[in-house]
Parts: structure tokens; C-alpha cells; sequence
């Protein structure tokens, strides 16, 4: 992908200072977007080929492609497929609809909060990822969405359509849209129309908002979603105590197991980010009520796995002191 390394430059330089978003949106605002009334103008497969390489200085060719498809007057299937140096890589579909000179997308799948911009000006077709979640669910460490300008003058006419519509990505595409208009119809915000299904997603990744969304519309705590993650092995992964008050807060028992595993047990896995959160959160539950003597269906304790992943030795003198009692 051709990017202006000035900018890059500037943009990481900012986003140390705090001021990355500042400087995405003034870019944003630099050309006026111009979406047509009829969408299907906008319908065509945008390509460029560049020169890539690999850290070991070899060079090849790569192609960036932007497939859009009218779906119908208000909304646009689009697939993006880019690639980085280093054999890096971002891919993502969907369909978004219009939304105030622009087409948006809106992931109600992955449960971190994408939602990604499709912005046509008078000289290209760009895309929006304001939060950055979308390039964090679809892209490689060193993929972006923003400085990619695909040009009206490359763009075909696509001839494979029966193939594009078949495939399984537009297919789930349609799946998603028409329940994010169901929602949308009972009063739901597009980004929550998949929230019920959610839990354990939401939970997973720290979404304390989209937990929420999720038990008011009547989440099941005892669902484990298509990533596998239920609401006890998400918000014991994130070691989230607003998160857990607020599942047991709608009744969730603290020492049910999910997945063959407490809590308590989840939360006791060593990772990077461990350390005081991790020690802090075990100490909450552990004034909860969560026992720590329960064993998994494999038998072990949390003690046995705060052991055997090498967790903080705090954690493990802490659930092995609870597990003596």
C-alpha cells in the first residue's frame, strides 16, 4: 500500500502525544465526500498495484482491492483487501449504509466496536476506521484503514457478480445487515443489533457498555457465542470487576462453571497484562464468595493452573492459602 510517510511519520508522532484522533479527523476533513444519490455509480472493483517488501529487502508486487456493490438504495456490500510491507495484511466486509455523505459500517460480530467508513470525494474512494477497532479486528501489526485513495479512473466493472454473491462473505454480510435493520426498527442502535449474542464477547473484550446492551436485551448467561467466550470465561479473562458485579448483579453465580472452569479459575491464567489488576481482581472475587477450592472437569484447582502458567507468585500464595481452608 502507497503511504504518505510524512504523514505517518506525524500521525505516530501525535498519537504519542494524545493527539492521533485529532489529526485522523482534520485528514478526514481536508476533501468533501461526495456520495451520489445512486449508489450503484459508485459500483466497480477499485485496484492499484504497488511495490511491497519484506524486512529481509525483498521486493514484489502487491494489489490493494476495494469490491462495492449495490445492495440497495441506501446501502453498499463493500470487501477491502490491502496489504503491508512484511506480508501484513487488512481484510474486512460487510455492508454499510448511508450516513450523511458517507457509507458506514457497522461489526456486529466481533465485539470490539468497529465501525469503518466508506468516504468518496470527487478523486477517490477512502476508508474511516475513527476508533481504530477495525484495523485491531481485520488487519496484520502492521495493516492500517485511512491512507489507502482508491481512484475512480482504476476501477473495473466487476463481471464475477453470481460468484461475489455467493461467496461466503457477502452472504454473511446479508445476514448481519438484515438484523441490524430488525434492530434499528425496534429502537436498537445499529452498533448493538447483535448484543444478545454477544455476552460473552463483550465480556471478553472489556465492553462494559455492550454487556450491558446485552443483558437488557435478555442475553442467556448460560450461551457461549460463535468465538466461545459465555460471560464467566470472558469476564474472567478480562479480569473486569464492573463487568462481573454486573453479570452478578443479574444473577449470575460466581462459582458456576463454564467451559469446565470457575471464574476464579479463568482469571487465574498467567498473561502479559497480569501483575496488581490481575492480583486485584482475584482478591474481589475471592470477597465475593468465589471458592477456591472447586475443581474444573479436568480437576484442576485455580491454584493448580496459577501454578502450572506460571502466574504472579502473589496470585499463587493467595489461592493457595484459600485453597488450604
Amino acid at each position: 500500500m502507497r503511504i504518505d510517510m510524512k504523514k505517518l511519520i506525524l500521525f505516530a508522532f501525535l498519537v504519542l502525544c494524545g493527539l492521533g484522533s485529532d489529526f485522523a479527523a482534520a485528514e478526514r476533513r481536508t476533501a468533501s465526500s461526495t456520495l451520489p444519490k445512486d449508489l450503484s455509480k459508485l459500483e466497480g472493483m477499485y485496484w492499484y498495484n504497488f511495490k511491497n517488501g519484506l524486512v529481509d529487502g525483498t521486493n514484489y508486487e502487491s494489489t490493494d482491492v476495494l469490491e462495492l456493490v449495490r445492495y440497495d438504495e441506501d446501502s453498499m456490500y463493500f470487501r477491502a483487501s490491502l496489504s503491508f510491507s512484511n506480508g501484513h495484511s487488512c481484510d474486512i466486509s460487510g455492508i454499510a449504509e448511508r450516513d450523511e455523505g458517507r457509507l458506514t459500517y457497522y461489526d456486529t460480530t466481533y465485539g470490539n466496536g468497529c465501525v469503518l467508513h466508506v468516504v468518496p470525494t470527487s478523486t477517490s474512494v477512502a476508508l474511516d476506521d475513527p476508533t481504530g477497532q477495525c484495523r485491531n479486528m481485520s488487519c496484520g501489526a502492521r495493516g492500517v484503514f485511512g491512507y489507502e485513495k482508491f481512484s475512480p479512473k482504476r476501477k473495473r466493472k466487476i463481471t464475477y457478480m453470481a460468484r461475489l454473491k455467493n461467496s461466503t462473505q457477502y452472504q454473511g454480510a446479508v445476514v448481519n445487515y438484515d438484523r441490524l435493520k430488525l434492530a434499528k426498527a425496534h429502537g436498537i442502535a445499529p452498533e448493538w443489533s447483535n448484543a444478545r449474542a454477544m455476552l460473552g464477547t463483550y465480556a471478553f473484550w472489556g465492553n462494559l457498555e455492550g454487556v450491558r446492551q446485552a443483558l437488557n436485551q435478555g442475553a442467556d448467561l448460560d450461551f457461549n457465542d460463535k468465538q466461545g467466550w459465555g460471560p464467566v470465561s470472558g469476564a474472567g479473562y478480562s479480569w473486569n470487576i464492573e463487568i462481573t458485579q454486573l453479570l452478578l448483579d443479574h444473577g449470575l453465580n460466581i462459582n458456576k462453571l463454564e467451559n469446565g472452569k470457575t471464574l476464579l479459575a479463568h482469571a487465574a491464567y498467567n498473561r502479559a497484562a497480569g501483575g496488581d489488576r490481575q492480583l486485584n481482581y482475584i482478591k474481589w472475587l475471592i470477597e465475593k464468595g468465589a471458592d477456591a477450592s472447586i475443581p474444573g472437569n479436568d480437576g484442576e484447582t485455580p491454584v493448580d493452573i496459577a501454578i502450572r502458567t506460571k502466574s504472579d507468585q502473589r496470585i499463587v500464595d493467595l489461592l493457595k492459602g484459600k485453597t488450604e481452608h
